[in-house]
């Protein structure tokens, strides 16, 4: 009986030290060159990175301060709605010995391993699909094109979700009658920790749990009990929701301007559902290429057929459809622009405050990734029973293939340097940096923003303060308002200017050191040669010759020097000069 007992449990170990290498070893592929943990660069292809990595360096002053003072000086960054409380905590437990980089490496390299670990240990122990048909579903859910988007856009923190699939096995064992009552608070623990890793995932959480329990309850023949069960989950789950809302509803965030386009740019779109292409990679387009894989579909539609007499794929097949649907948004696009195609259900919420959170519609695959990938696993295991093993071992080499190949993620990205222009060595610790590079019209797109987060990564690593904000503010953002003044006085200079221009160059050291700016970085690459010249000898004439030119960090950036000593309190000084310059940046006038 115990060499028995010992034989199972070996045999189980083996079976899950295979799963784990089989998905380690895709995980690997899916992201390389990750995996060379090459300290001098990182891999991303948007911007949003540079904003993760910001929240991890100044973790603590994000999860316990609510304003990081090293960013948008001198008013500090607004850090009062923090969405990824998961990755926050790492970042916090793993204090300052370990960096950002590894912290963002970890994430890329096992969180879409541990999801799909819990979505196989879903399908297999929670709707009995065996082995290695099971595998399929944590590939669909690990390794996907949102799952590439995420790594790509930047926004690591979704990597690591192994807690949908474990809500969902959860509420499918609390709605059996014999269902054990601890189900009920591992439950309300899952969906707790799901919404602790971003709000999107907390939002697909309550729908699985919404979905999964009406539909226990009404298959249940004793429904007060039934009911009494389903009250677990949502009891242990409340205070953490409660407080959640609190913390961001009584916050300040993101809110954009123009919530049409927000949520069709975040949007699916038929061409995007297919597979990638390079274009989807623009400066635009958030690197959003999310196919469903041709395995999944396949399988998917085969359920009807090969599960026709079984139970529970049918409430999967719906909620992967529902979400696909929700994923376009408010309009069911051909291709990738806002224009053209048909009207969504979503169209019904397409400029109300509803959208003011769900800018991407997009990342409701989620939840098509996680269903699909079960019935598609179900369906694999049936054909398999019906036609043996040996025929639908292909499956599983082609399902790695939609992985790798279909996402096109190892193809992707993008080497960033890690480390920084050499010339911020010459400020002065403790000193504000304001950076100067070329202002770009609206019609450019996102490239003002990219810059931005660039220099609020140099914070990270010189550890400067920098008017530069890390989060989109749309306004409040220190260094667009006080850079549009100093340009704007820099490009009117010249030799034989008027006295009034001549003035405002003169006169410019005095205004940076009462902003409490101790040093003013130019990028001048960013610049048209035409507006680089008069800004140089400008700064040149007011500061005198730069302090360092570095040629280092994928940039040419020259320094300058404040050489007054800079106000110990900048804020009224900034105050005041708010009141004088318009939105639009143009010049404002003298004061």
């Amino acid at each position: 009986m115990n060499l028995s007992r010992g034989r199972e449990t070996w045999h189980r170990a083996l079976a899950f030290a295979s799963i784990v290498a089989c998905y380690s070893l895709v995980s690997v592929l899916f992201s390389w060159p990750t995996v060379r943990l090459d300290s001098s660069v990182f891999y991303t292809r948007q911007f949003d990175l540079y904003g993760v990595l910001w929240m991890i360096r100044h973790v603590r002053e994000v999860l316990f301060d609510g304003v990081v003072t090293a960013t948008n000086f001198p008013l500090g960054e607004n850090a009062t709605r923090p969405d990824a409380y998961v990755l926050a905590l790492v970042a916090l437990g793993a204090g300052d010995k370990v960096s950002p980089l590894a912290i963002v490496r970890l994430f890329v390299l096992a969180g879409p391993v541990a999801g799909a670990l819990a979505a196989e240990h879903c399908a297999a122990r929670g709707f009995g699909v065996r082995r290695p048909w099971s595998l399929l579903a944590g590939l669909a859910y690990g390794f996907n094109g949102l799952a590439a988007t995420a790594w790509l856009e930047g926004h690591v923190y979704f990597l690591f979700d192994p807690w949908l699939p474990l809500l969902l096995l959860s509420l499918v064992r609390l709605t059996r009658s014999a269902a054990p009552r601890t189900e009920g608070v591992k439950a309300g623990c899952y969906w707790i920790l799901a919404l602790a890793t971003s709000g999107y995932i907390g939002i697909f959480a309550s729908l699985l749990v919404a979905i999964m329990l009406v539909r226990g309850v009404i298959a249940q023949v004793d429904r007060r009990r039934a009911l009494r069960t389903a009250a677990v989950p949502l009891l242990i789950f409340l205070p953490f929701g409660i407080l959640y809302a609190w913390v961001f509803f009584g916050g300040t965030g993101q809110v954009a301007p123009d919530l049409w386009r927000a949520s069709t740019s975040g949007a699916a779109s038929i061409a995007r559902l297919t597979s990638w292409w390079p274009g989807v990679d623009g400066k635009t387009y958030h690197s959003i290429a999310t196919p469903l894989g041709f395995v999944t579909v396949s399988l998917g539609a085969f359920a009807p057929i090969v599960l026709a007499r079984h139970r529970g794929w049918r409430t999967l097949l719906g909620t992967a459809a529902a979400a696909v649907l929700v994923s376009f948004g408010p309009v069911i696009s051909p291709g990738l622009g806002a224009g053209g195609g048909v009207p969504a259900p979503m169209v019904l919420f397409a400029g109300t405050p509803v959208m003011t959170f769900l800018h991407f519609p997009v990342r409701f695959l989620w939840l098509a990734y996680l269903c699909g990938g079960i019935v598609a696993a179900r369906s694999a295991d049936e054909i398999a029973r019906r036609v043996g093993f040996l025929p639908g071992l292909p499956l599983l080499a082609m399902a790695i293939v939609d992985s790798i190949a279909l996402t096109g993620a190892p193809f992707r990205a993008e080497p960033v340097l890690a480390g920084i222009p050499s010339a911020y060595k010459a400020v002065p610790a403790g000193m504000a940096v304001l950076d100067l590079f070329g202002e770009q019209p609206v019609a450019l797109g996102e490239i003002g923003v990219r810059v931005t987060k660039l220099t609020t990564y140099y914070q990270t690593v010189h550890g400067r303060p920098v008017l530069a904000a890390a989060l989109p503010t749309y306004g409040k953002n220190c260094r667009d308002r006080i850079a549009a003044r100093v340009v704007c006085r820099l490009l009117d200079w010249k030799p034989g200017a008027t006295a009034g221009a001549q003035a405002d160059v003169v006169d410019l050291e005095a205004l940076l050191a009462e902003l409490g700016i101790g040093a003013v970085a130019v990028h001048s690459d960013l610049f048209a040669p035409d507006d680089l010249a008069p800004i140089l000898d400008g700064l040149r004439t007011a500061l005198g010759p730069p302090a360092a030119v570095s040629r280092d960090g994928g940039e040419t950036v020259v320094l300058f020097l404040v050489r007054k000593h800079p106000n110990a309190d900048p804020l009224a000084r900034y105050r005041k000069l708010l009141e004088a310059v318009p939105e639009t940046g143009s010049r404002p006038g003298d004061q």
